[in-house]
């Protein structure tokens, strides 16, 4: 098909720039943050935070795995063809010629694994600003079965996903002229229906929709409580306002990207958008860092100690190194 045909919605920039482009960024990125931000994020968790809670560490180290990243990004590489209702994959696991059902239900499974630690995260902090004898301190058992009844309500979009993530009657007449160009791509499009009309996929849209309706609030709830339980203490310090700012924050943040990022109109901005930081959680990561004062100096002392063995080689046998760190180092270890 010639680059100068004319195809509605906008597709002539797609064929010619976006997808390309967002293809590309999304093979390189998880390679890039797996080196970069993720390490260290992890680094700053489990070797830094030792005044941070135990579970809450734990749930902080499961929310910024890489899942996502690998998921949407390498495996799968999904790109939104708005207004259309479909969906262009063109990651390993879409050229390997898997059905369609199947692909749906294995992108399912990310799309819901990045949920559950920060609901955890957002009920064990809410805990923590609860006073002994407060109206919603829940018991271990009702946190767990709290826990587990809006987990089953995540689990279910998996099932909806892959039943009802099935091609429209009309596909092959939908796909021509506007998304005829990308079979020669080799990827797999999941073409649910024209602009309004996800045949079959409709169904399963109604089920998110259904489980959001219960879990936002809950969480919004639980937020605002925790919000509201450590501003009327007066025994709190300015450390703990700025930990509930920064909570809020994240929360807010995390409720956009994890939850609505599925209702953002047609526009060119917004499948860039979508595609390149929608889903991934390199953003939580640098967030993570340096929104915190902790980690901002932990960062700060590390390239403190980095540039200088990096830029001042000019001694042979790495003795550089015991110059600018390990004698030190050592020195200051023997005083202990």
């Amino acid at each position: 098909m010639s680059f100068n045909a004319s195809l509605r919605y906008g597709f002539k920039l797609e064929r010619a720039f976006f997808l390309d482009f967002s293809m590309s960024y999304m093979f390189y990125m998880p390679l890039i943050t797996a080196l970069t931000f993720h390490p260290i994020i992890q680094y700053l968790l489990i070797f830094q935070n030792k005044s941070m809670r135990r579970e809450i560490r734990i749930g902080y180290i499961f929310t910024h795995l890489i899942l996502d990243e690998w998921s949407f990004c390498f495996l799968f590489r999904i790109y939104p063809l708005i207004p259309i209702a479909a969906l262009y994959c063109e990651g390993p696991l879409c050229t390997a010629g898997l059905d369609k059902q199947v692909l749906m239900s294995l992108l399912a499974i990310p799309v819901i694994l990045i949920n559950p630690p920060f609901i955890f995260l957002v009920a064990r902090m809410h805990q923590m600003f609860v006073p002994l004898g407060g109206n919603w301190r829940m018991s271990i058992r009702l946190q767990c079965m709290l826990y587990v009844i809006l987990n089953l309500l995540l689990i279910a979009n998996v099932v909806g996903f892959g039943y009802f993530g099935r091609d429209h009657d009309r596909s092959a007449q939908i796909m021509e002229p506007e998304l005829a160009w990308l079979k020669s791509r080799g990827g797999t499009i999941f073409l649910y229906g024209p602009p309004g009309d996800p045949q079959y996929f409709k169904w399963g849209e109604y089920v998110y929709p259904s489980a959001i309706l219960i879990i936002a609030p809950t969480l919004i709830f639980l937020n605002a409580d925790a919000m509201n339980n450590i501003r009327i203490s007066s025994a709190v310090s300015s450390k703990q306002h700025h930990f509930l700012n920064l909570l809020h924050f994240l929360f807010f943040i995390s409720f956009i990207d994890r939850f609505l990022s599925h209702f953002w109109t047609n526009c060119h901005l917004a499948r860039a958008f979508l595609s390149s930081n929608g889903i991934n959680d390199h953003q939580f990561c640098i967030f993570f860092i340096f929104k915190n004062q902790t980690n901002r100096k932990v960062w700060e002392f590390t390239f403190e100690l980095l540039i200088p063995m990096c830029t001042n080689r000019s001694l042979r046998y790495g003795f550089e190194w015991d110059r600018d760190y390990f004698i030190d180092f050592y020195m200051k270890s023997a005083k202990l």
